[in-house]
């Protein structure tokens, strides 16, 4: 009978099985416990191979990253344990470092080969070669090899060494015997080498690049002089300025030396010996007048002297100085035949981050000197440089400007066109910042500027303009999607883009109604092709292959763990080859919803509101609201779970535990940036008590850095909180306001008058504005149970500002705890104290929201 009974059981399971029966019900997923945070990971680092058959990218742990391979094609992975970048060489092989060890794998035939002692590699991609520094014990070495590993040349007994910035050049210095060999080499295949200079006792050391040759600075290691060199490679030869033409010590700070496109100008700093200090030790001597304040002079005295900017002329072998006490900086154009010279302590006023200050033209052949800006505003926009002239772009008076140096005339590019260069139409009670110029075309006569919205064309000589996307129209902004470029070497960053819209362009584009991100492509006729878009997805990190259209993206949303998808081509149907984070379905989630409120004065905005798991429309839950400016477009955003959280925030974490997160947004008003803040969030929370989502008694806030300051302020003005948390934020604007800080080298008022808090005067002239914005001088209204956190190294807000919260809370008897982190900083980085404040932060608003009274260290 037993055996009956046993057949018949397997015969119902296999049943079962073949018919897929489920349960009549389903039993409810689990929610995350705070045990189970280190499960998630972060994905991130989109790479692609040149044909795109190959992706990689990384998955940030609590305990250890992983690297992931994926073969696209077959879905095939291999995952590389402790590392987060790897590099493709074509499509032959895939290397990684790890530990000294670089690991080879061969893509075709799966071999692994591991290189020991590698301390760094170089690829040029254009040779298809594997350059590694390697160290062994005291010998230094370089190893060029091909895609497989094979060695083509080792170079032993290396000291200092360079390559341009496409790796398709090297220089370097072997010593033998105290004779020093200065060798160039030529990657290309065969590798063809030769010798520059060999001397006894002396160094090569800060080269720069430019197409003909390289500068460097040659060092007699004996009596510690040193000079300026050029190398010339098309002839071969090589020239130094003559020491006794110069005087001054030569500073060795890497990057320190500039070369002009045609390399007959070579720019260098040098020190000049102070001959007497402006400080002394007995006393502090603080002048009011001062561009320098004292602790800058102080620095400037202890170094012993003033560094300034030289030429060497190299056809007439002179050095010219550029800069000194009056025009301390140098801005170098694409040419670098002529320089823009500045004073950055000019006009010290500290109403702004960055002073205003003139600009100088310096002709580095003639000498000659011209004032063409006055009181330019660096905060707006930086200059950039037109590729193979010396003309530049800045922003001024509201518009797009282009310096002709040529003609010497500043050429207003935007007079004719009724739109908004900068963010006043959108924030104007910020500082004036200007949206941004997208590059220059391949001609050189049309330049792409981004207003609010939109992309426009401009034609600097004739001024023709066209505005070639449509985004006001839609609420959408359309940007060049630059995210494919590699990165540019320091000296040049400051150059346009060259875009070439003949060819097809890839755009980014933001939906501000949906809060999401889509992807196209303008086409030579100016339409777009849009083909990668949703309102429920949060797209991404997109990256195409250099040599064919397929491309990979990442694709999220809340309830969605982050993927990686890829496409053949635009029109070709997406293929999902990674999914992070598969435990996330073995859980419980909530969703995430982008709502609409009204504020008292008539704001229209928005907020993203995220759910706990098993959300019932009729219930009453608690809700935690973080404020910092405008947060509502994280709501497409997957939130893993985790302590790992620098200021002690995870929507997930609370949104599990039950909460209800809401993130808004807020419209300042010129001088009331704490009201504003205060309007929003009321209103967002009248808007949830009124449908019945929450209740006064189980509301939370929370804030840092300037959403501290928010935070602080709206617990003055309201008591709808019941329990709020507060970090690194701003409490005594006026005590705020005359700090000095260090870190900025000024006083700090430009955060008041021109940045964050947005009063736009000085205290002088409206000190009732301080005195409203100021959350001390309300402090007696607070009524909610506030913890407060510091990092007591933060360079960026004062822990004195925290400390004034808990002394005037203290005073008035009000219920307040602080925190102070002693090795931490504006943010928390160290994993220990992560995971103390968010476990704090946990305690304390399931202490006053859902009266869990359990923490013995809250009282």
């Amino acid at each position: 009978m037993k055996c009956i009974i046993i057949k018949l059981a397997l015969i119902l399971i296999q049943l079962f099985s073949l018919f897929n029966f489920q349960p009549l019900y389903a039993q409810p997923k689990p929610t995350i416990t705070e045990l189970e945070y280190d499960k998630w990971g972060t994905l991130a680092g989109n790479k692609l191979s040149e044909k795109g058959n190959w992706s990689s990218f990384y998955v940030t742990y609590p305990s250890v990253d992983s690297l992931f391979l994926v073969n696209n094609q077959t879905k095939k992975q291999l995952t590389i344990k402790g590392i987060r970048e790897g590099f493709f060489m074509k499509e032959h092989t895939f290397l990684w470092l790890k530990n000294q060890e670089l690991s080879l794998l061969n893509l075709k035939t799966n071999d692994i080969t591991i290189i020991p002692f590698v301390n760094k590699i170089y690829l040029s991609q254009k040779y298809n070669k594997l350059i590694t520094v390697e160290k062994e014990k005291a010998d230094q070495q370089i190893v060029i090899r091909n895609q497989f590993g094979k060695v083509e040349r080792q170079i032993k007994q290396i000291r200092n060494f360079s390559l341009d910035e496409k790796v398709n050049r090297m220089v370097y210095e072997r010593t033998i015997d105290s004779t020093t060999y200065l060798e160039y080499l030529e990657l290309a295949h065969p590798l063809s080498s030769y010798l520059i200079d060999q001397q006894k006792s002396v160094t090569y050391q800060n080269f720069s690049w430019n197409n003909k040759g390289i500068a460097m600075i040659k060092k007699d290691e004996n009596s510690s002089r040193s000079t300026v060199c050029y190398f010339d490679e098309k002839q071969r030869k090589s020239d130094c300025m003559k020491i006794d033409l110069f005087e001054d010590e030569i500073d060795l700070t890497p990057r320190s030396l500039h070369l002009s496109k045609d390399s007959k100008l070579v720019y260098f700093n040098a020190k000049n010996k102070l001959v007497s200090k402006s400080t002394n030790d007995s006393v502090e001597i603080w002048y009011g007048s001062d561009q320098l304040i004292y602790p800058i002079r102080k620095a400037k005295d202890e170094r012993g002297y003033e560094l300034y900017t030289w030429v060497w002329n190299r056809e007439e072998n002179i050095v010219s100085q550029l800069t000194d006490t009056l025009l301390t900086s140098v801005h170098y154009l694409a040419n670098a035949k002529k320089v823009l010279l500045y004073n950055k302590y000019e006009k010290t006023t500290d109403d702004k981050l960055i002073n205003n200050h003139d600009l100088y033209l310096y002709d580095a052949i003639t000498k000659s000197k011209k004032r063409i800006i006055k009181s330019f505003n660096r905060n707006a926009s930086h200059i950039k440089n037109i590729a193979q002239t010396d003309n530049f772009i800045y922003y001024a008076d509201n518009n797009w400007w282009m310096y002709d140096t040529g003609s010497e005339k500043n050429i207003n590019l935007t007079s004719l066109i009724d739109t908004q260069w900068d963010n006043q139409e959108v924030d104007e009670a910020y500082q004036k910042e200007a949206w941004g110029v997208a590059g220059v075309s391949m001609d050189k006569e049309e330049i792409f500027i981004y207003d609010t919205y939109d992309i426009w064309k401009i034609n600097w000589r004739t001024l023709a303009f066209n505005r070639i996307t449509k985004g006001r129209e839609s609420q959408r902004i359309f940007r060049f999607d630059f995210s494919d470029e590699k990165r540019k070497e320091v000296s040049y960053s400051n150059n346009l883009r060259e875009l070439d819209i003949r060819q097809d362009s890839r755009l980014i584009i933001d939906n501000l109604e949906a809060r999401t991100k889509s992807y196209g492509i303008l086409k030579p006729n100016l339409k777009i092709n849009v083909f990668l878009e949703s309102e429920d997805f949060l797209y991404s990190n997109l990256k195409q292959a250099s040599l064919s259209k397929a491309f990979i993206f990442m694709k999220e949303a809340y309830n969605l763990p982050a993927e990686v998808w890829y496409q053949k081509a635009t029109e070709s149907a997406p293929v999902k080859i990674y999914s992070s984070n598969l435990q996330h379905y073995n859980y419980s989630w909530g969703k995430s919803e982008l709502i609409n409120y009204t504020t008292q004065n008539s704001q229209n905005l928005k907020a993203a509101l995220f759910y706990p798991p098993h959300y019932k429309k009729d219930s009453i839950y608690p809700v935690i609201i973080r404020v910092y400016e405008n947060l509502s477009h994280e709501v497409k955003k997957y939130h893993p779970p985790s302590w790992s959280n620098t200021i002690g925030f995870n929507v997930s974490n609370l949104t599990q535990q039950g909460y209800i997160v809401v993130l808004p947004d807020v419209n300042y008003k010129e001088g009331f940036a704490g009201e504003s803040i205060t309007n929003s969030v009321v209103a967002v929370l009248n808007k949830l008590i009124k449908n019945g989502v929450t209740e006064k008694g189980k509301i939370g806030l929370i804030g840092q850095s300037f959403g501290g300051y928010e935070t602080n302020y709206i617990l003055t003005q309201t008591d709808l909180f019941s329990a709020a948390v507060t970090g690194a934020g701003f409490f005594d604007l006026i005590k705020g306001y005359f700090t000095m800080s260090d870190t900025f080298e000024k006083m700090e008022s430009w955060r008041y008058e021109n940045h964050q808090f947005r009063i736009r005067k000085t205290f002088y002239q409206s000190p009732d504005l301080y005195i409203k914005n100021s959350p001390l001088f309300y402090a007696d209204k607070i009524t909610t149970p506030l913890l407060s956190w510091t990092g007591l190294k933060d360079p960026i807000v004062s822990p004195e500002q925290t400390m004034t919260i808990y002394t005037a809370l203290r005073k008035l008897n009000k219920n307040i705890i602080m925190l102070r982190y002693p090795n931490a900083g504006h943010f928390l980085l160290n994993r220990n104290d992560q995971k103390d404040l968010t476990k704090r932060v946990h305690e304390w608003f399931a202490y006053y929201l859902k009266n869990k009274r359990n923490s013995k260290w809250i009282k």
